[in-house]
């Protein structure tokens, strides 16, 4: 099927725009696509009659616990289908989703669930190496006796076994289902109708916290199946396309562009419950996948797997891999390895409910190493003002946000109908970012070139000034990545007494290279400015890298690293002059 023929399906289905729910509009798909699967595992396949089904009854459960209207439900599941269930009947009940990450410990936890006013927990018992019965008794202790009073907003607490075991506790997910037999399928319809509002918030998502604490983000039901259908029509997926990802279900890139915008489609998704590179493969495989969402450290451990050529992955048309930079090695890598045609990437935010641009299908691998891509069109979700789209970006000033004339590099400012309402219960930290007209500051660096595609050259706080020079760590990583030897590298500035700042680089080399500190700096040192040669070059091994949920580089941590590693005094022992020799 060509693009065009993809968007003129998704036109004929939802054009002109109804505005809906996350649970009417699913039964709406349902009825459709009824026996096609929807959640595709390794040990079976469950179809959209059969999700639809099992949320129905769960929703009955969650009435009999006394699940209110907009009450908040904090939810600490991994990529099981039971994610599905349970977020579609929390949307049956009227209730708002407050998905948290489950790599937290007890004490970030405790401060999202009070922060966020939850008054319900459906959790895991354990997963990985996290005991989060135990974390609850250390932050809420007698939670099991509904006697805790550390958490004054959180009424009842229900618990997914992931093993064979049921804890002793005052609910299962099973015994809310069973508690549902006494509410009938009517009074579950009669709580989705009096929820029928699109426009109420629908999830609360927290921030990765690349940079400070996490805050939730407020987004509707309409902004979600919006930013879905953007991502649906920009690329145009087809009838019953198939998405594997590994990234978590909390998160905005496979919640929106893989779950709800393959729903559109009547397609299915593979998600991953625990990364791995063979299992990854033998999904993709065995599944059928028709594309595959990534961040690059995913796209590069699939890639270093000795036996990919054992896996039959025809099915497989395209790789959607974003959340921070790929070089065209990479790409091109990528596309031979996969036998694809395809490659895109994008950008968005949490608080843009997901991709707002992306690459266009039929760019150059170069265009998808160098740019995020360009807004994304919206498809019968977009509106007239904005041409069609969701949403437009123009540049500001990164001091004082005044606007800044076309093709000038500033800060990435956007607005539109997917844009959050702002950071529950954070009305100051919303009024920093969100202007009176809707404009919400990025804290991205870049640039809209005259085509639409737009260039990300930075982050507004990652600029630090050596000697008074403003200096942007993207030009010195995008110097560095070009050698043959380096796989990914970051750059942070650090305190200095004699400098204000300089700049620490942190270096993954690729499989087989090596390189030293003074070859990379020698490297800069040819190419870019003295005052933009890192000071220091730390290297890092696979995986050592700290990310956010989404494959983001956390800086602020990397910095942590670099003044723990290196201290003030020996970086300060390195400056010459305050040239960057």
């Amino acid at each position: 099927m060509s693009l065009v023929d993809a968007r003129a399906q998704l036109d004929e289905a939802f054009g002109p725009w109804e505005r809906l729910t996350l649970a009417d509009r699913f039964d709406q798909l349902a009825g459709r696509f009824a026996d096609r699967p929807l959640i595709c595992t390794a040990d079976r396949d469950w179809t959209y009659a059969e999700v639809q089904a099992a949320s129905v009854r769960l929703a009955a459960g969650l009435l009999a616990i006394g699940v209110r209207r907009r009450d908040h439900v904090a939810m600490i599941i991994a990529n099981y289908p039971e994610y599905v269930v349970v977020r579609l009947a929390l949307a049956r009940a009227g209730a708002v989703a407050v998905p948290l990450n489950y790599a937290l410990k007890a004490d970030e936890n405790a401060y999202l669930l009070k922060q966020s006013d939850s008054a319900f927990l459906i959790t895991m018992d354990r997963f990985r190496d996290e005991d989060y019965l135990g974390q609850l008794d250390a932050i809420a202790p007698g939670w099991r006796t509904r006697s805790q009073t550390a958490l004054p907003e959180l009424r009842e607490v229900v618990v997914f076994p992931t093993g064979t075991l049921v804890p002793d506790v005052p609910w299962t997910l099973e015994g809310v289902q069973a508690a549902g037999a006494e509410v009938s399928d009517a009074t579950v319809a009669a709580r989705q109708r009096e929820s029928a509002y699109p426009d109420e918030v629908a999830d609360i998502l927290y921030t990765s916290g690349t940079t400070a604490l996490p805050k939730g983000v407020m987004l509707t039901h309409d902004m979600l199946w919006r930013s879905a259908m953007a991502t649906a029509w920009g690329r145009g997926y087809q009838d019953g396309w198939r998405l594997f990802f590994p990234m978590p279900l909390y998160h905005v890139f496979g919640y929106v562009e893989g779950l709800l915008a393959g729903m559109l489609v009547g397609g299915a998704v593979i998600p991953q419950v625990q990364f791995d590179p063979q299992q990854a493969l033998r999904l993709m495989s065995d599944k059928r996948a028709s594309e595959a969402l990534f961040v690059p450290a995913i796209l590069m451990a699939l890639l270093n797997e000795g036996n990919l050529d054992s896996f039959d992955l025809t099915p497989l048309r395209s790789i959607f891999c974003a959340s921070s930079p790929a070089p065209v090695h990479l790409w091109k890598r990528a596309k031979t390895a996969f036998g694809i045609e395809e490659v895109h990437t994008g950008y968005g935010m949490t608080e843009v409910s997901a991709a707002t641009l992306a690459t266009r299908p039929g760019d150059s691998v170069e265009s998808v190493s160098s740019r995020v891509g360009a807004v994304l069109p919206g498809g019968p979700g977009g509106v007239p003002e904005f041409g069609g789209a969701n949403t437009q970006y123009k540049t500001v000033d990164p001091i004082d946000g005044s606007d800044l004339p076309p093709g000038a590099e500033g800060e990435l400012a956007c607005r539109g109908n997917i844009v959050t309402r702002g950071y529950y219960g954070k009305p100051v930290e919303t009024s920093e970012v969100i202007d009176k007209d809707g404009w919400l500051r990025s804290g991205d660096l870049g640039r809209i070139h005259a085509d639409g595609l737009i260039e990300l050259t930075g982050r507004s706080k990652d600029i630090y000034k050596l000697n008074g020079e403003n200096v942007i760590p993207k030009e010195i990583e995008e110097v560095l990545g070009a050698h043959p030897a380096v796989e990914q590298a970051f750059v942070v500035g650090v305190p200095d007494e004699l400098c204000g700042e300089v700049g620490v680089a942190f270096v993954a080399l690729r499989t087989g290279q090596s390189a030293t500190e003074q070859e990379l700096r020698q490297h800069v040192r040819e190419r870019l400015a003295r005052h933009k040669v890192p000071h220091a070059v730390l290297f890092v091994g696979p995986g050592e890298l700290p990310t956010t949920a989404s494959g983001k580089i956390q800086k602020f941590r990397l910095r942590e690293t670099a003044i723990s590693s290196l201290g003030r005094t020996e970086i300060g022992s390195r400056m010459t002059g305050g040239g960057g020799t």
